[in-house]
């Protein structure tokens, strides 16, 4: 399920989908028979030679460092635009989830993984399969999809207004929340700043390759405290999303930042906090 990261076969068959290419293709430019690819895809036989999956990379723009992670990057990817259908490629991918698809599978997995945590695996699995959607469309962490997608995941989570702070104070969602390889080829970048504020600037900055529906604003910074905005853009106003879904947005942002923070705290940050004003979400 998606909690776990993906292994080889995975990735080489959301490669094939993403391009809408044949295992004879791929065998073609691995040098290698067309019952090994199907063996790999399978889970029977997981093993390929770094240089043949170096050259796989090569020939479809693809970071090295993805199948380490168990995710698919792509090289010098650029900020998401919107569009009605998305570049879905061969994968399934309903029509209501494509229009105006401002998100990504980078800030759609711990929905699902949120998912996975409060019905179990075996549920989650099932609710993607009533949607259309296959679970390796998740591979590959710049795939598009829209806002309705984590909508109606939020309402089959079902919370009530009362029970999201004690929600998000759950170790376990904590974790699914804080998942750092989801931050992928960013991921050093953050690491390599040693201040708060130049982190969360970094963050603020790539915003764009993550998701196009809020927009992200550094308001101040204060010798102990960032304090950022948050803000729907204007194309959400075309989706109908209830007062429940966008508090659980809201808390959801608020506690995946702070638990971004809390990720870079291996390295000394000082006393350094980050405050999030709660104006954008909710009011718009």
């Amino acid at each position: 399920m998606i909690v776990r990261l993906f292994n080889t076969g995975d990735i080489l068959k959301a490669i094939r989908k993403k391009f809408s290419v044949s295992q004879s293709y791929v065998c073609h430019i691995l040098q290698i028979s067309q019952s090994k690819i199907s063996k790999i895809e399978s889970g029977i036989d997981l093993k390929i030679e770094a240089r043949k999956w170096i050259e796989l990379c090569r020939h479809f723009n693809i970071e090295p460092d993805s199948i380490v992670n168990g995710y698919i990057e792509f090289k010098n990817s650029k900020d998401i635009t919107l569009n009605n259908s998305g570049n879905v490629g061969d994968f399934s991918v309903p029509e209501r989830y494509k229009y105006l698809a401002g998100s990504t599978v980078r800030t759609t997995i711990p929905f699902v993984n949120m998912l996975c945590e409060s019905k179990g695996g075996g549920y989650a699995t099932g609710y993607l399969e009533s949607k259309g959607i296959s679970s390796d469309y998740f591979c590959i962490l710049e795939n598009p999809i829209n806002i309705n997608f984590t909508s109606d995941i939020v309402e089959e989570i079902g919370l009530g207004l009362n029970d999201l702070d004690m929600y998000f104070k759950k170790d376990k969602i904590k974790k699914v929340i804080s998942q750092k390889e989801l931050h992928g080829i960013f991921w050093k970048d953050y690491e390599e700043e040693n201040k708060l504020q130049n982190r969360i600037s970094r963050l603020v900055s790539n915003v764009g390759k993550y998701e196009t529906n809020f927009k992200y604003t550094i308001v101040e910074y204060q010798k102990s405290k960032v304090t950022l905005s948050i803000q729907k853009n204007e194309h959400l106003s075309e989706f109908y999303i209830s007062k429940n879904v966008l508090e659980f947005f809201e808390n959801y942002r608020m506690n995946y930042l702070k638990n971004f923070c809390a990720l870079m705290k291996r390295k000394k940050l000082g006393n350094k906090q980050l405050s999030i004003m709660k104006v954008g979400i909710l009011k718009g």
